[in-house]
């Protein structure tokens, strides 16, 4: 008589082969032979499908297995074929089709389901852009299917993450400080024991002092495991945030001009970003000669120009010419230190007039000279003659 060992086997599909059992309980001391027949199990089969020979399996039909002399088990060996395709488990059916008298009806039959173990790998954002000052991102991936497929994370699924410069990228891969962004390759272990769904995988972006357009380079992901499409090849973007700030304003302003515009003009830069301007008294005095403290100027992306505005105080009195300045202090970028202050004179425009002391003088008749005195309104350094 003989029977199949088990009447059931499981397996990974990623085990490559599965190896059924056949046991014999009479005339062991003899060689016997059985023929067995593999076959594609029902497509209506519940819970399953069909697995297909060819496809799934090798070895469909007819096949003799062999009992050694005084050997109670025999062995045969059928190989599983392993896809990337994300699908329910699949069986097929392994039955002793002769001696038909020497079989054990109950134990005829076992059946062969094939355990879907393949992933789904998809990253997070397939389109990246970062800002060159970054350092490091991570790359997050995600573990699929995002079906009802039992088991489909009971194995370990591994898949490697390169950086490249592809063809029509500008980025150049480098190290250290040497290009834009560090070559790698990397290998990301999603296990099955901890039920692993998501996963990181550090970038490393090389930051430099460079003035420049924006660069691109391309991330791989590749393995012996289903890789979304959008997700095989990720483009990520490096946003150049090098940049230069520049303050200009007039070295000379009058009194009486009633305000004083000073202008930011940045270079390289292309997001938000923002810089702060101080005002300096020196002989000239906030809330005296001027208004105006600390401005903090706020660029938009795309914006390269901003201005601010201090008002002048016009006084009407005639004085000395005075200064105060204007410095930048602070900037998301490089500050140019050609432009980073300015010294502005506020040249007074008050009239200087001359006139006695006293409106009238009373003298004697024997008084033989009379004392007049001359008052200057104003300040002027140039010298000045009057005539009677």
């Amino acid at each position: 008589m003989f029977s199949v060992t088990s009447l059931t086997n499981c397996i990974p599909e990623s085990a490559g082969t599965v190896t059924i059992s056949f046991s014999r309980h009479n005339a062991i001391g003899n060689y016997a032979t059985i023929e067995i027949a593999i076959s594609g199990a029902p497509v209506d089969t519940s819970g399953t499908n069909q697995a297909k020979e060819g496809v799934d399996f090798l070895l469909n039909g007819v096949h003799q297995v062999i009992f050694e002399p005084n050997s109670i088990i025999a062995e045969f060996t059928i190989p599983i074929i392993q896809d990337t395709d994300i699908e329910y488990d699949e069986e097929f059916y392994v039955d002793i089709v002769e001696p038909a008298a020497g079989i054990n009806g109950g134990r005829s039959r076992t059946i062969v389901t094939i355990k879907n173990d393949d992933a789904y790998i998809q990253v997070e954002n397939p389109d990246i852009t970062i800002p060159e000052s970054v350092g490091h991102f991570k790359l997050l991936l995600h573990r699929g299917p995002f079906m009802d497929i039992p088991g489909y994370l009971d194995n370990d699924v591994t898949i490697v993450v390169s950086t490249n410069s592809f063809e029509g990228d500008t980025a150049i891969a480098g190290y250290d400080t040497v290009g834009d962004f560090e070559s790698s390759s990397k290998t990301v272990t999603f296990y099955g024991r901890t039920r692993d769904f998501s996963k990181t995988s550090s970038v490393t972006i090389i930051d430099d002092d460079v003035i420049e357009e924006d660069e691109t380079f391309t991330i791989s992901l590749s393995g012996n495991v289903n890789i979304a499409p959008e997700s095989r090849l990720v483009k990520v973007t490096i946003l150049d945030d090098d940049g230069r700030f520049a303050l200009d304003v007039p070295r000379e302003v009058v009194e009486n001009q009633g305000q004083l515009e000073f202008t930011v003009t940045r270079s390289g830069l292309k997001g938000s970003a923002h810089v702060v301007v101080r005002v300096i008294g020196g002989s000239a005095r906030e809330g005296l000669d001027f208004n105006g403290d600390t401005y903090d100027l706020v660029f938009l992306p795309g914006e390269n120009v901003k201005t601010g505005t201090i008002t002048l105080i016009d006084d009407n009195v005639p004085e000395e010419n005075k200064m105060f300045r204007i410095e930048l202090v602070e900037a998301d970028g490089e500050i140019d230190e050609n432009h980073r202050d300015v010294t502005v004179t506020i040249i007074d425009d008050d009239v200087t007039t001359f006139g006695f002391e006293h409106t009238a003088y009373a003298v004697g008749e024997s008084c033989q000279t009379l004392k007049v005195t001359v008052v200057k309104q104003g300040i002027g350094h140039d010298k000045t003659t009057l005539r009677k």
